[in-house]
């Protein structure tokens, strides 16, 4: 597996469509198959991937809210162990977003360092601030974001 992570941000619509699903297989089918396939590469700022540095932006972000919900926060939708899935809602998207525009460079750059086996800064860094602009951007359309990666 590749270890891939995908932000989405989803209206409300596509939530719906996402929790009516009764299993994690068929959800993670739609997700993969429907959420995926419309929405990567489709070039409107409405999906962004994070590559491999997911993991070493997670972990320099921690475990306190907001920062936490950058990630993996939110509601876990997937319990296998080959794949991650987690959603959080327009509320926590705001939160995050202001607390994405407020964390400078140097600040991660602390939270980095203290990690272990992380991946080159700039290119995590890179990757931060990209998320950071989507973040702000699922903000102000008011919708969910959905994280993915597969294990």
């Amino acid at each position: 597996m590749s270890c891939l992570g995908v932000h989405f941000a989803l209206t409300q619509k596509q939530v719906d469509e996402l929790l009516a699903f009764d299993d994690d297989d068929s959800r993670l089918e739609h997700v993969q198959e429907v959420i995926e396939e419309e929405m990567v590469g489709a070039h409107d700022g409405w999906a962004y991937e994070t590559d491999k540095s997911w993991d070493a932006i997670a972990r320099s972000l921690g475990d306190e809210y907001p920062l936490s919900h950058a990630v993996f926060g939110g509601l876990p939708l997937y319990d296998g162990d080959d794949y991650i899935m987690s959603l959080t809602n327009p509320s926590q998207v705001r939160d995050v977003a202001r607390a994405l525009a407020a964390l400078t460079k140097e600040k991660f750059r602390e939270a980095y360092d203290r990690i272990d086996d992380a991946l080159d800064f700039d290119y995590t860094w890179s990757n931060l601030e990209g998320l950071r602009e989507f973040f702000q951007k699922a903000a102000a359309g008011g919708r969910h974001v959905l994280f993915t990666v597969d294990q």
